[in-house]
This record gives structure tokens, C-alpha cells and sequence, in this order.
């Protein structure tokens, strides 16, 4: 081989590249003689030898090999992370970039449907609905669905708790009533009565108790919440409903 650089010949050869991807002692890298024209003459100077096709194709798929494993061990040495609802996650090298959590973009909807209700309520909750009174509502139209209820029991159980506590989720009431039904010590603990999703349950399986198999689907929402309840003021719940219709519309 000549010592340098052959007449007429133009054909190199890349660094030889190691199981770990780094170039071996005594090479030089041939990407810096595709930088420039300049360049490239001060290689071929030193005896650099420039790839044909065949060899920088085999070179630089031995090299994409190199990275994707690179590649996926990196990946596979992240921990896995627990995400909270208001947490923000940037993993850079362009992985993952995760905003405000999931109950920020929660509560501002929540907020949004508060303030189109109280433009069209027309009784005790005009203009007093706030996202946390959307919250407490959904609670009550997603126990509704996961027991196929349908939307009158979410609308009963609403207009319940607008009567009970205008669908505050209160931990006090007359007695030892508390939660958004103002449930007595009976229905449950304290902690269990001020869960939303539990006290729903709890109502519906009140209204079973006192109406078996659904039948109270031809009787007046407000007669039957009544007759769950047992309150002293039994008229007040029909007054509700159409209310509890269309919060329970916006949310179903």
C-alpha cells in the first residue's frame, strides 16, 4: 500500500468502531473530512482514506446498531414515576414533557360548566354553582352510570343534595348528620359518609331498600327522594328537580 496516498485513488476507509461504540486509538474520525472541502484536503494530507459507498453503508448501519442499543438501555434505566394529578414531568433529551396535571385542566372545566349553570338554573343554585359543586354532582352521575341507573337516579340524587346542603359536602348537619345527603351515623362512618361516590351509593342503596327493582320509575322524583330522606319537609325536593335535570345534562 502506498504510504500515503495513491494516484488516483480516493477510496478510505472509516475509523474502525468498537463494541461500545468509540473509535479505535489511531483513527481519525472521517465525518470531520465531510465537513468541508478544506478539511478534506488536510486528511488526505495525513493518508486518510475515503470509504467507497459499500464500506460507509455497512459503517453506518453498524453505527445505528450502536446507538439504538445505546438507545434502549438508557431508556430502560429510567425508574418508573408515579404521576400525581398536579405534577409536571420534563424528561429531556425530547422524551416526555407533561404540563399541569390532569386536576388543573379538571377544575378549570369544572369552573367553565359552573358558570354556564348558573346562567341557566332558575332555583336555589342560580349563581351559586362552583366547580366544586360540579365535582360533588359528577360524583353522583358517575355512581349513577357505574350501577346503570340512568339519569333520572343522578337526577334524584342531585336534587337530594341541593336540598340537603346545596351540594356542599358538609362534615357537620343536624345531629350527626354530615356529607352531601347529611346521612346520620347509621348509613356509615363519618370518613365513608363524606366520600361523594360512597354517600351516592349509599342513597341508591337506600332508594333499592325502600324501592325494590326499580320501582319507583312512575313516581314523582321528588315523592321518592322524600321517602328516602324522611324529612321533615318533604315537599322540597320536587322543587329541584328540573334544576337537577339540567346540571345532571351537562355532566351525563
Amino acid at each position: 500500500m502506498c504510504p500515503n496516498v495513491c494516484p488516483g485513488r480516493r477510496k478510505a476507509r472509516l475509523p474502525a468502531v468498537s463494541a461500545t461504540g468509540t473509535a479505535t486509538r489511531g483513527t481519525i474520525p472521517v465525518t470531520l473530512a465531510l465537513v468541508s472541502p478544506v478539511m478534506a484536503q488536510r486528511l488526505l494530507g495525513l493518508g486518510v482514506d475515503f470509504p467507497t459507498p459499500a464500506e460507509w453503508f455497512q459503517t453506518l448501519s453498524k453505527a445505528l446498531v450502536i446507538a439504538y442499543v445505546a438507545r434502549v438501555k438508557f431508556t430502560e434505566s429510567i425508574p418508573k414515576l408515579t404521576f400525581t394529578a398536579t405534577s409536571g414531568l420534563l424528561i429531556s433529551a425530547g422524551l416526555i414533557l407533561a404540563g399541569p396535571g390532569v386536576a388543573a385542566a379538571d377544575t378549570d372545566t369544572d369552573k367553565e360548566i359552573a358558570a354556564t349553570l348558573n346562567t341557566e338554573l332558575d332555583d336555589d343554585m342560580a349563581g351559586n354553582m362552583t366547580d366544586e359543586h360540579v365535582d360533588n354532582a359528577r360524583a353522583m352521575v358517575e355512581a349513577a352510570k357505574d350501577r346503570d341507573m340512568g339519569e333520572d337516579a343522578a337526577t334524584m340524587a342531585v336534587a337530594t343534595s341541593i336540598v340537603e346542603t346545596h351540594l356542599d359536602n358538609l362534615d357537620w348537619g343536624d345531629r350527626d348528620s354530615v356529607g352531601l345527603f347529611q346521612q346520620r351515623d347509621h348509613y356509615g362512618s363519618q370518613e365513608q359518609r363524606l366520600d361523594p361516590t360512597w354517600a351516592t351509593n349509599a342513597f341508591f342503596d337506600e332508594l333499592n331498600r325502600v324501592y325494590p327493582d326499580g320501582s319507583w320509575d312512575d313516581t314523582p322524583l321528588g315523592e321518592v327522594a322524600q321517602d328516602v330522606q324522611r324529612s321533615a319537609y318533604p315537599d322540597r325536593y320536587q322543587h329541584q328537580v328540573d334544576d337537577a335535570e339540567v346540571i345532571v345534562d351537562h355532566l351525563w
